[in-house]
């Protein structure tokens, strides 16, 4: 039996959708062969105020004080290493070294992983003090390079998406021996070999992400969408925000749509979520890594926002230099990308070629044999 913790964090719902998407592969793949623990650094080993920062913080910034948030981030993508253990960082970890090493004592894991850079840092810290002869590994989580990541130089290895960002790592301290490419360890991975009646000319269908994914300026775009009564199929998820729910309901109540189809849902399951998924076209969303890769291994068509957190708009123009991915912005709303653009049977024909030669398959097995072997026993 090998005995895996993995370390996550909340902050967003990013780290911890990727800490139970590993354990179900290693579970998928490993079965009884294999004991997970996760542990949530700060819920976990019991912080609400750090919790409540780390995690509401971060979603204020990035939603109401964005351009800064971005500035600051950008600005912190220095290619010469710098000391990252700043007085935030050694606040955020306070208190937290002598239950890691509770936690390591009790379950005596024989690999750890983090999908966060701030548990990493930790296992860094007490890897430099001589409190830990325990391998650990970490991840790069978007498809640009944190600017903490650089204090964790001491994992066994850092995993990452892709080869562009090696670069970056080996400018900031890391070894070449360290970095291991393994692509991103989507929660729904790639359909191998789209089906050809797939590409069939249907009614095309937009499944818009207005809860968790909602972003600035998206209402009026559903708006406008709504009001030009296009012949095609508009899908609302809005998650547990039942509000969101209502107004987006209030929207559709005022406007007399005759020709295009409308279905509003607040939370779902896992399965209609998927089967939802499957159906669309088109989603528009927010682009973490997350639901970025989500829709694009199911062969869709994502249409975002400039307004994006500097990492998201990375990870976006990142997938641009392959595929068209559509950015909303004051000049360009929903109602012209349909309008401007052909989406028939030749559009996604093409586009699930371009995909085809993109994206990747078994990441998470991949992952999941790379965690289980580096076990130490």
């Amino acid at each position: 039996m090998k005995r895996i913790l993995i370390y996550t964090v909340t902050a967003g719902s990013g780290h911890n959708t990727i800490a139970k998407t590993l354990q179900d592969s290693l579970i998928a793949k490993y079965g009884g062969e294999v004991e997970i623990k996760i542990v949530d650094l700060f819920k976990d080993y019991k912080s609400k105020f750090k919790a409540f920062v780390i995690d509401d913080g971060y979603r204020f910034s990035v939603k109401y004080l964005r351009p800064a948030y971005n500035y600051c981030f950008k600005k912190k993508q220095k290619c010469k290493p710098v000391k990252r253990n700043t007085i935030g960082v050694s606040m955020a970890l306070a208190g937290k070294y002598d239950k890691i090493l509770c936690t390591l004592e009790e379950f005596k894991p024989n690999y750890i992983f983090c999908t966060h850079f701030l548990p990493a840092i930790a296992l860094t810290n007490l890897k430099k003090r001589g409190l830990l002869n325990i391998p650990f590994g970490t991840m790069i989580t978007d498809y640009v390079v944190c600017p903490y990541i650089e204090h964790t130089t001491s994992a066994d290895k850092v995993l990452i998406p892709c080869d562009k960002l090696k670069e970056d790592l080996l400018k900031i301290g890391f070894k070449e021996s360290q970095i291991l490419t393994l692509g991103f360890p989507a929660k729904v991975e790639k359909c191998l070999n789209f089906e050809k009646d797939e590409c069939e000319e249907k009614t095309l269908t937009l499944l818009i992400m207005s809860g968790s994914g909602s972003f600035s300026g998206l209402t009026e775009n559903i708006k406008k969408l709504l009001k030009a009564d296009l012949d095609i199929k508009v899908v609302f998820i809005n998650g547990k925000n039942n509000k969101q729910k209502s107004k987006i309901q209030k929207i559709i109540d005022k406007i007399d749509c005759k020709n295009t189809e409308v279905e509003n849902y607040g939370f779902v399951d896992n399965e209609f979520h998927y089967q939802l998924l499957q159906e669309c076209d088109i989603i528009v969303t927010k682009c973490g890594a997350n639901s970025l890769l989500e829709a694009l291994n199911l062969g869709k068509v994502v249409v975002t926002t400039e307004k994006l957190a500097e990492q998201e708009l990375q990870n976006v123009f990142y997938f641009k230099n392959f595929i068209p991915i559509f950015l909303l912005n004051k000049n360009l709303t929903l109602l012209d990308i349909l309008k401007n653009e052909k989406f028939d049977k030749e559009f996604f024909a093409k586009y699930k070629e371009q995909l085809d030669k993109l994206n990747e398959s078994n990441i998470c097995e991949k992952y999941a044999d790379f965690i289980f072997n580096s076990c130490k026993i």
